[in-house]
Order: structure tokens, then C-alpha cells, then sequence
């Protein structure tokens, strides 16, 4: 029923030939895991981020920020109150005048 074809070719196969087109194949299948991989993760953030524009979730989210607020400042009053506050120490030089510095050295203002 089936009739076997047999095609001759001018050269054999080589192995370096058959081993680029294995190495490119496997290659190219792993770049489109790694795609896919990357589609499922973008796939994942898109849901919590439509999970995070439901009201419950958002007012859950709130509820705890407050609760969370309420007890840190409640153990520790001042726990909230030194936020992007930065202390810097200048080594301040005896009878300096700024005047003293010359016009062009000035920093602009």
C-alpha cells in the first residue's frame, strides 16, 4: 500500500552539519520557553493587577495599612515621624566667613 521513496543525495550527512542544525533547533526551542515562560509571569502580574482594582481587595489592602499604622505608632509614637529625614555632619572650620570667599569660587544661588 505504502511505497518507500529513497532519495539520493550527492553527499552524505556530516556529523559538524547535523550537530549545528541539532544545536540551532534546540536553541531556538529553548528561546521560546524562556518566551513563554515570560508571557505566563506578564500573564500572572495582569491578574493581580485586576485583583487589585476590585473595592473589597483595595479596601481590605486599606484596612490592614491602617490597622498596621495604628499598632506601629501605638508601641512607637514617633515611628512615622522621621521618614526621609537626613542628618548630615559638616566640619565647620573656626571664624569662617563666607565672605572670605572669593566672588568667582562662590557656588551659584
Amino acid at each position: 500500500m505504502f511505497k518507500e521513496i529513497c532519495f539520493e543525495f550527492i553527499k552524505p550527512p556530516r556529523t559538524r552539519e547535523l550537530n549545528l542544525l541539532k544545536e540551532s533547533s534546540i536553541s531556538h526551542i529553548e528561546g521560546k520557553r524562556n518566551q513563554i515562560n515570560l508571557l505566563n509571569k506578564e500573564i500572572r502580574i495582569k491578574r493581580v493587577e485586576e485583583q487589585l482594582k476590585n473595592h473589597n481587595i483595595r479596601t481590605i489592602i486599606k484596612e490592614n495599612e491602617e490597622k498596621t499604622e495604628k499598632e506601629i505608632c501605638q508601641t512607637n509614637p514617633t515611628g512615622f515621624s522621621h521618614r526621609k529625614k537626613y542628618t548630615i555632619a559638616l566640619p565647620y572650620i573656626d571664624n569662617f566667613d563666607e565672605k572670605q570667599i572669593p566672588t568667582k569660587a562662590r557656588p551659584y544661588r
